[in-house]
Protein backbone atom coordinates (compact mmCIF):
# COMPACT_ATOMS: atom_id res chain seq x y z
CA UNK A 1 0.00 0.00 0.00
CA UNK A 2 1.36 3.43 -0.91
CA UNK A 3 1.70 6.04 1.84
CA UNK A 4 -1.02 8.84 1.70
CA UNK A 5 0.94 12.45 1.61
CA UNK A 6 -0.08 14.94 4.01
CA UNK A 7 -1.19 17.33 2.17
CA UNK A 8 -1.52 19.83 4.68
CA UNK A 9 1.81 19.60 5.83
CA UNK A 10 2.68 20.45 2.05
CA UNK A 11 0.32 22.67 1.90
CA UNK A 12 1.69 24.61 4.40
CA UNK A 13 5.41 24.21 3.09
CA UNK A 14 4.59 25.58 0.10
CA UNK A 15 2.67 28.53 2.23
CA UNK A 16 6.29 29.24 3.67
CA UNK A 17 8.42 28.94 0.26
CA UNK A 18 6.14 31.42 -0.95
CA UNK A 19 5.79 33.66 1.63
CA UNK A 20 9.71 33.86 1.62
CA UNK A 21 9.91 34.62 -2.09
CA UNK A 22 7.52 37.66 -1.80
CA UNK A 23 8.30 39.10 1.73
CA UNK A 24 11.10 41.37 0.41
CA UNK A 25 9.35 42.92 -2.34
CA UNK A 26 9.17 46.67 -2.40
CA UNK A 27 5.71 48.08 -3.16
CA UNK A 28 6.24 48.51 -6.99
CA UNK A 29 7.43 44.63 -7.20
CA UNK A 30 3.70 44.07 -5.84
CA UNK A 31 2.71 45.56 -9.61
CA UNK A 32 4.80 43.77 -11.61
CA UNK A 33 2.94 41.52 -14.11
CA UNK A 34 2.54 37.77 -13.87
CA UNK A 35 2.64 35.01 -17.17
CA UNK A 36 -1.57 35.55 -16.21
CA UNK A 37 -2.54 38.08 -18.46
CA UNK A 38 -3.97 41.57 -16.63
CA UNK A 39 -2.52 40.00 -12.85
CA UNK A 40 0.10 41.40 -11.00
CA UNK A 41 1.82 39.85 -7.96
CA UNK A 42 -0.26 41.52 -5.78
CA UNK A 43 -3.48 39.51 -7.29
CA UNK A 44 -1.64 36.32 -7.81
CA UNK A 45 -0.69 36.45 -3.81
CA UNK A 46 -4.22 37.60 -3.19
CA UNK A 47 -6.12 34.88 -5.24
CA UNK A 48 -4.13 32.41 -3.58
CA UNK A 49 -4.70 33.64 -0.12
CA UNK A 50 -8.34 33.24 -0.69
CA UNK A 51 -8.12 29.74 -1.76
CA UNK A 52 -6.26 28.38 0.49
CA UNK A 53 -8.76 30.33 2.75
CA UNK A 54 -11.61 28.16 1.31
CA UNK A 55 -9.62 24.74 1.40
CA UNK A 56 -9.54 25.88 5.15
CA UNK A 57 -13.01 25.85 5.52
CA UNK A 58 -13.63 23.04 3.20
CA UNK A 59 -11.53 20.53 5.35
CA UNK A 60 -11.98 21.61 9.05
CA UNK A 61 -12.16 18.16 10.57
CA UNK A 62 -8.50 16.61 9.56
CA UNK A 63 -9.40 13.15 10.78
CA UNK A 64 -12.56 12.98 8.82
CA UNK A 65 -11.58 14.60 5.75
CA UNK A 66 -9.23 11.19 5.27
CA UNK A 67 -11.45 8.32 5.90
Amino acid sequence: MTAQPDIYADLKAEGAELDQLVASLDESQWELPTPAPGWTVAHQIAHLASIFSLAALAAPNRTASRR
